[in-house]
């Protein structure tokens, strides 16, 4: 299921963009995890999780680590 899902995000990207964005399954799986977690730990606003003061690593650092960051 995130292989197909990796797969249709390229093939979407390319149909709207003329170029894909090339995601992997991997990254799919990190983003998933990473909005579970923003699930689970609840914060008032999105831009709370990168923020200075309220940084929330297990979400935060997820594009950090990304070679090709959203």
């Amino acid at each position: 299921m995130v292989e197909a899902l990796a797969q249709n995000t390229n093939e979407y990207s390319f149909q709207e963009r003329g170029t894909s964005v090339n995601t992997t399954a991997k990254e799919i799986e990190k983003m998933l995890g990473m909005y579970l977690k923003m699930g689970l730990v609840q914060m008032a606003g999105t831009r709370m999780y990168w923020e200075t003061e309220t940084r929330y690593s297990p979400v935060a650092d997820v594009h950090a680590t990304d070679s090709n960051p959203c």
